[in-house]
């Protein structure tokens, strides 16, 4: 299965000397992000306007570390929150304030539209981190496990001791030693896709 080989290649990558942690996610930060319609536990579902929109991401246990971002309530996944587990999803300050105003939303659930399984319970709240651009407002966003929403194209994160980009031949001689034929691409640090997103967008629109 997938998720077996994504579990072997992050069991080898984090045995690296000066890895410290490596996680996966379906996006990486400052990216257009996937999104999810869901509907609070205490609504019904009965019509469509009922359903809200936002962006959704899929990660794997210790993605939040890996990238430096706090649990401010709850916890983090788990290798627990497997395909027999109850669903748990993660969501950030923006979408704790909003939906759940002067509530602690742990514990809270929520049902998702379009999916078998369709019940996650909020386990934790992470802090909020520029996710979209820059310059935008930090938006709600939830977080699901890879486990349990699997996604085929998947990011791997690697933080390291030192410069990343001597990290990339033994991290890739990982990944093909187990599958040489998993496509990987546009492998570097995650600071050249912050550079590249760092400037004000100038307003002026571009024809399709």
């Amino acid at each position: 299965m997938a998720t077996v080989l994504l579990r072997r290649i992050l069991e080898q990558v984090r045995g690296l000397a000066g890895v410290h942690s490596a996680s996966w996610s379906g996006d990486i930060p400052l990216s257009n992000r996937r999104l999810l319609l869901f509907v609070k536990d205490d609504r019904t579902a009965a019509e469509n306007k009922c359903w809200i929109q936002v962006a959704a991401d899929i990660v794997r246990p210790n993605y939040f570390e890996t990238l430096g971002i706090p649990i401010e309530r709850g916890r983090d996944f788990n290798d627990g929150d497997n395909e027999s587990a109850m669903g748990a999803m993660i969501i950030n300050e923006s979408m704790a304030r909003r939906f759940w105003p002067g509530e602690n939303p742990v514990g809270k659930s929520m049902k998702v539209r379009g999916r078998a399984r369709d019940t996650y319970r909020i386990v934790g709240v992470a802090r909020n981190v520029r996710q979209r651009s820059l310059w935008e407002e930090q938006a709600p966003i939830v977080c699901l496990p890879l486990y349990q929403r699997f996604f085929p194209e998947m990011t791997l994160h690697v933080k390291t001791q030192g410069n990343p980009i001597g990290f990339l031949p033994a991290v890739m001689h990982e990944i093909r030693a187990l599958d040489g034929e998993l496509p990987v691409y546009d492998a570097g640090p995650l600071c050249r896709d912050k550079w590249k997103r760092r400037s004000r967008p100038s307003g002026r629109l571009r024809p399709c």
